[in-house]
């Protein structure tokens, strides 16, 4: 009988230290979130999407991070907070979209499974050698969108996740506003 109230007193303990704070979880949870991304009604391909949170926010924790997404050729982005596609946190978020000439920033989305922090770090350059640097770097970078889409102080699109659908299409203007 005591063996027994020993395991069952071992286990509640087990149980107590997996639930506690910061054990047993990796962040706020995170919400599956694509769209589309279109000028004037054609798919923007190869167009990079920030979903920034808004810290005067009070749905917003201060674990939320920003998401990121790369457009196929079809428009779609699919976010990406730590690992490929795994979403955003809820809160409210401003977005941004941008889609340059000559930066080495965007381009192909990383593979499923990777670490975004590693890739976050290396499109930074704080990897590189700087031979690396000067080889890769841009010379100038010309937006192809109008720049208050890619301005945080300026974008007109503001989202609050989750949202209904999981989706936040993104209907850009070659003359801008919504």
């Amino acid at each position: 009988m005591h063996g027994r109230r020993s395991l069952l007193g071992a286990a509640f303990v087990a149980a107590l230290l997996f639930n506690a704070p910061g054990c047993g979880t990796s962040g706020p949870k995170l919400h599956k979130m694509t769209g589309k991304v279109t000028l004037d009604g054609q798919p923007v391909a190869g167009a990079a999407v920030h979903f920034e949170p808004v810290v005067d926010d009070p749905t917003v924790t201060t674990s939320a991070q920003p998401a990121n997404g790369v457009t196929g050729s079809d428009g779609i982005y699919s976010l990406t907070t730590n690992t490929t596609n795994d979403g955003v946190a809820a809160g409210v978020f401003k977005v941004t979209v941008t889609k340059g000439v000559g930066v080495s920033s965007v381009g192909e989305a990383p593979p499923p499974g990777a670490n975004m922090a590693d890739v976050y770090q290396k499109m930074r350059g704080s990897k590189m050698t700087p031979e690396d640097q000067k080889k890769s770097a841009p010379k100038k970078e010309v937006q192809e969108l109008p720049a208050e889409y890619g301005d945080p102080q300026r974008t007109p699109w503001k989202v609050t996740v989750p949202t209904s659908s999981g989706t936040f299409d993104i209907p850009l203007k070659k003359g801008g506003g919504t």
